[in-house]
């Protein structure tokens, strides 16, 4: 799929949305058209606005449109990261809380790795989706629910969205043991206070310094080393070095 145009990809996820969701494709595809580069605009910041505690908009047929471009942008950054590596000890990646599964599909398709997807919620919107998605692409994208060893753990934009970041991010560290470690925004921004919101009135539990030092000492005391510096909203990759410290 992924070697068609970004518009052919466009069209055929928006197909899948309006499958999905029970929706006139029609409806998707204007409403995807107004929303598209638009965030600050979009529906879910101005419902936000009046709910800004209830987080049942991101199971709804609307957050998976306003959503769409950055799921395409997201993807096929980390994509590109992934490629650039060239590594040979990178068999297994898991794609933690991986939004709609593009970055699953376009790593299945292009790569002899395992991948699968993780994700906490067995009732989100995005888990479904990307199941059904998967099914009707007929891409074989392992679901897990429970957290298992990989040689490689992707986080895009996932941490800056929860409570306790630093706790969970060790976490998922003691329980994986990856060699490799790729994330992008998660410690780089207001914690549980990112975008919407945030700008709503949600409480971040951390400042961008304190998120950041959190973050830097927790990783070298795993034992990580940084090997690819980030930039332009490009992620940044961790290799395992040594032994963690006790």
């Amino acid at each position: 799929m992924f070697e068609l145009k970004k518009e052919q990809i466009e069209d055929i996820v928006l197909q899948l949305i309006s499958e999905f969701c029970k929706l006139d494709i029609e409806v998707c595809k204007i409403r995807y058209k107004d929303i598209k580069g638009t965030y600050n605009d979009s529906l879910s910041d101005k419902w936000y606005a009046s709910n800004c505690t209830d987080f049942e908009f991101y199971n709804t047929p609307d957050y998976l449109l306003d959503n769409l471009n950055s799921y395409f942008h997201i993807s096929s950054r980390n994509c590109k990261i992934i490629n650039k590596l060239r590594v040979n000890d990178m068999h297994s990646i898991i794609d933690y809380a991986g939004g709609i599964g593009l970055t699953s599909i376009y790593l299945k398709e292009h790569t002899d790795k395992t991948i699968s997807y993780f994700i906490y919620n067995r009732d989100s919107l995005e888990y479904k989706f990307a199941k059904f998605m998967c099914k009707r692409l007929k891409i074989d994208i392992k679901f897990i629910h429970k957290l298992e060893k990989a040689d490689c753990i992707l986080f895009s934009e996932v941490f800056e969205h929860i409570k306790n970041p630093i706790e969970v991010f060790n976490h998922v560290l003691t329980e994986v043991e990856p060699k490799y470690i790729i994330h992008h925004s998660s410690f780089s921004m207001h914690a549980y206070g990112h975008y919407s919101e945030f700008v709503h009135g949600l409480d971040a539990i951390y400042t961008n310094k304190e998120i950041s030092r959190a973050f830097n000492k927790n990783i070298r005391e795993h034992g990580y080393k940084q090997i690819l510096q980030g930039w332009n909203a490009i992620p940044i990759v961790y290799v395992k070095a040594r032994e963690n410290k006790k």
